[in-house]
């Protein structure tokens, strides 16, 4: 709407896709938008058919990183940016007890696992990318990150009440635990936010 760009957005939620042509159409952007249910891993679209891809906090979830990598590489014009913002590890080792939260964090938001930043940093390289730079954004991210905590230990409440009528399922209640945990995660300097960004030669 600002740019007057053309957007393709891709989900595996058909349920998304249509609330996200149902938003475009209240914003007025329909002629400029098009969402599709794909996996983003593997679109089908042409190659170097996009000047951006840009995925915010949805990477996490590829079991493996580097194929979304080398998906986009593929898609990118040349001289086309890759743009990621996500959540990556900030340690490389972990004491039982901190990867027990992590776990708790990432297990309850359905995520197989985050890279530590230098390591994904190394992937995108190894995908084609160049002139790729990191820049953690976790002071950004923190007021909103310490908002979800406490509105989840709120809800989480109510949410274990209606688990035990059926009323809401165990997956449910994890993640209002996880939406709690990842604040407490954030906070004892387990993971970070951070946004990467490289080209296509």
């Amino acid at each position: 709407k600002e740019l007057g760009v053309s957007v393709i957005g891709i989900t595996l939620s058909a349920k998304q896709c249509a609330q996200a042509q149902s938003l475009a159409k209240d914003s007025g952007v329909s002629d400029k938008t098009t969402f599709l249910v794909q996996d983003y891993a593997r679109t089908g679209f042409p190659n170097a058919s996009l000047d951006v891809v840009w995925a915010v906090e949805s990477v996490c979830y590829a079991p493996q990183k580097i194929k979304f990598l080398k998906e986009a590489y593929r898609l990118l014009r040349p001289g086309g940016t890759l743009i990621i913002a996500d959540g990556f590890r900030a340690k490389r080792r972990y004491t039982p007890t901190e990867e027990q939260l992590m776990r708790t964090w990432l297990d309850g938001w359905v995520v197989p696992d985050i890279d530590h930043h230098e390591d994904f940093v190394k992937k995108m390289v190894q995908a084609g990318l160049y002139h790729v730079e990191y820049n953690n954004s976790t002071s950004n991210v923190l007021p909103f990150s310490r908002w979800v905590a406490k509105r989840a230990t709120l809800l989480t409440l109510f949410a274990r009440v209606l688990s035990f009528f059926s009323l809401m399922t165990p997956l449910q209640v994890q993640n209002g635990v996880a939406a709690i945990k990842q604040y407490e995660a954030l906070t004892r300097g387990l993971w970070e936010y951070g946004v990467a960004v490289g080209r296509k030669a």
